[in-house]
């Protein structure tokens, strides 16, 4: 069973800080903790829509996020943060979309993606490809493509 829960406690933001610095290790937020605490904190209260922490079975698996909400045109992006397998991480997708289309009147849920598990995993509940951006992100030591996929109320 999936089950998200908001970020409530020192541990969370820990937990956070973890997953974003596998995700985004250029983000330096691997440094110092007191000010990688402090930029997650800011960032959750200015910058994201939603943001829990995912578990299945009771276990910790990762987190996901809205932000970028758009109300006059119905528009939001998302994020995925996981550890585990392919599956699960396609059932948390699909869940948070489900959950994202019935909470606000969206009409389209876009996200940005380098890693191709995760891309197929986005692919697998109905997200395409909207856009490929040629060299985007520096990671690891080198410019990475992204690409931006989205997915309609209609899916």
């Amino acid at each position: 069973m999936v089950e998200f829960e908001r970020v409530s406690s020192l541990q969370d933001i820990l937990y956070i800080r973890r997953l974003l610095s596998e995700k985004y290790p250029e983000a330096g937020l691997g440094n110092s903790i007191e000010k990688s605490v402090d930029v997650i904190e800011r960032r959750l209260r200015e910058y994201y829509h939603d943001f829990f922490i995912v578990s299945i079975s009771g276990n910790r698996v990762g987190a996901v996020a809205s932000y970028d909400y758009r109300i006059y045109d119905n528009h939001c992006k998302t994020d995925v943060l996981f550890e585990g397998n392919n599956d699960d991480c396609a059932l948390i997708i699909d869940r948070f979309t489900e959950y994202l289309f019935r909470m606000y009147p969206l009409n389209r849920i876009f996200t940005m993606q380098v890693n191709m598990d995760v891309i197929k995993a986005y692919k697998k509940c109905g997200y395409h490809t909207e856009a490929i951006l040629k060299d985007y992100r520096f990671l690891s030591g080198r410019y990475t493509d992204v690409l931006y996929l989205a997915v309609d109320r209609k899916r």
